[in-house]
Parts: C-alpha cells; structure tokens; sequence
C-alpha cells in the first residue's frame, strides 16, 4: 500500500466527497489543511483506500478489489471504523483475523452555543487549577507525553501545531492535568478533543477547560466541532450548550 501525498489525497477526496455520512472534519481537514493520512493500492488510480485521523478511520473504493485484503492489513487493532460502505463492514464482519465491537457515538449541533454561559463554567474553574492557552513549551511537554501526546497525533510536530492548531491545558501545581485541543483543523473550524488526567476527572476541569476553548473557537467565529465519543462525552458538550443532532455507529476494529 501507499501513503498518497498531500495533492493526491486532495485529489481522492475531490472524487467521493459526497458519497460518505461525514460525522467530523476528517474530509474538510485534508482538503483544507492537508492533514490525515491516506493509503491505497495505487497512487494515480486508487481501486481501493483507507482514510487515517489517528485512530478513526474509513474504508473505500471497490471492496471485492483483488487488494482489498491488503488494505484491511493496514489497520491497527483499537483503530475506530466510521460510516462508510455497508460492503466494507461486510467484508470486515466475515474476516475471520478480525472482531468488531459497535460503539455508539453522538454528532453535536453548535448552533445554540453561548459565549455568556462558557463564561460562567469558565469562572467555576476549581482555585487549585490554572488554564493556559498552550505555547511552545506546552507543545513540546504534550509531544512528549504518552498519556496526551495524542493531542499532535494529525500534526509532524509541536511546531506545527502552533502554526494551524489551537488549545489549552490545565494545571495543578505546575503538572498537566488535563488538556483541550484541535485534534483537526480546517477553514471553517476544529474537531475538539479532550483528555482529562484518570486522578483527576470529576472536578469539573473538562468543563472549565472546554468552556475555554469553545469560547475562544466562537470568538475567533470558527467552528467547535464536537463528535462525542461516549455517554460522558455527550453529557460534557450538552452542559456546555451543545445540542445532540442524531446518534450514530462506529466499530472498533480488533485484529488478530
């Protein structure tokens, strides 16, 4: 398989922009931004491809194709398969090397958002956790991390992200605790991410945190797209303001 370039991609993203349920920025980011990665049987034709944001990822092109086993080899177990072709998730569903776990997830309507209500999550911060907006220094110091360093995972390096990307962390006693980033960037927005350290959920720091970078996205009049990933992920953007647009099914992909 090949990792297209950047022109290729945008090429093949060109083809099939409409034939796919876009339930984040994936499409946008890589015409937009160039990010993603995209592998397929064939740089100038593909026959068959597969779409990489990190761990989230899509199958196309002809799943009956003489390579399309070669493509599925190309997924890592944990990866999380989105709405694509219903043949691919056959294919998938009667591979015997693979399992797939259904995951119910949840796409966010931003329309009703208030900048006047984030302030006032944002002034509930807890007085032993301070918010800064993510520098040099915080970039380097998440690139390194192995519990946030999948903050830059769409981005070659800190300095990258500090050129096209946008965030904050929070800390405690001069520690990371806790981090809301664009794991996505493109023209009209940014696909929110955020991780919150296991010792330290349930004191509302997601809530201040993420206040704080909505805030910023509307202010900045970009988008704050927002795909929750799980029942707490829902509940976080909906105390924010957001309003919940449809529910959907995802697969997470064990391979063995």
């Amino acid at each position: 398989m090949q990792l297209l370039n950047k022109q290729a991609s945008k090429t093949l993203i060109d083809k099939i922009y409409g034939l796919y349920k876009r339930v984040d920025l994936t499409f946008d980011s890589i015409l937009d931004s160039g990010m993603c990665q995209i592998y397929a049987n064939n740089a100038l034709s593909p026959d068959v491809f597969v779409i990489k944001n990190g761990i989230f990822c899509l199958l196309g092109g002809n799943s009956a194709h003489q390579d399309a086993g070669r493509i599925i080899k190309v997924l890592s177990t944990n990866s999380i398969l989105l709405p694509g072709p219903q043949q691919w998730l056959d294919k998938l569903q009667a591979s015997r090397h693979i399992e797939l776990e259904s995951l119910t997830r949840y796409s966010m309507s931003h329309q009703s958002l208030c900048i006047e209500e984030l302030n006032q999550w944002i002034a509930k911060s807890g007085a032993n956790t301070t918010i800064f907006a993510i520098d040099e220094s915080y970039a380097r110091a998440i690139s390194k991390s192995e519990q946030f360093g999948y903050h830059l995972q769409n981005f070659s390096s800190a300095e990258n992200f500090l050129a096209r990307g946008i965030g904050f962390v929070a800390c405690i006693n001069k520690q990371i605790v806790a981090v809301a980033s664009s794991a996505l960037v493109c023209n009209k927005g940014i696909e929110i991410n955020i991780m919150v350290d296991e010792k330290h959920r349930g004191k509302g720091i997601a809530t201040s945190l993420g206040a704080t970078l909505v805030k910023t996205c509307l202010t900045a009049k970009v988008i704050p797209h927002w795909d929750a990933g799980n029942e707490a992920s829902l509940r976080l953007a909906q105390k924010l303001g957001y309003t919940r647009r449809e529910s959907y099914i995802a697969y997470r992909i064990k391979t063995g």
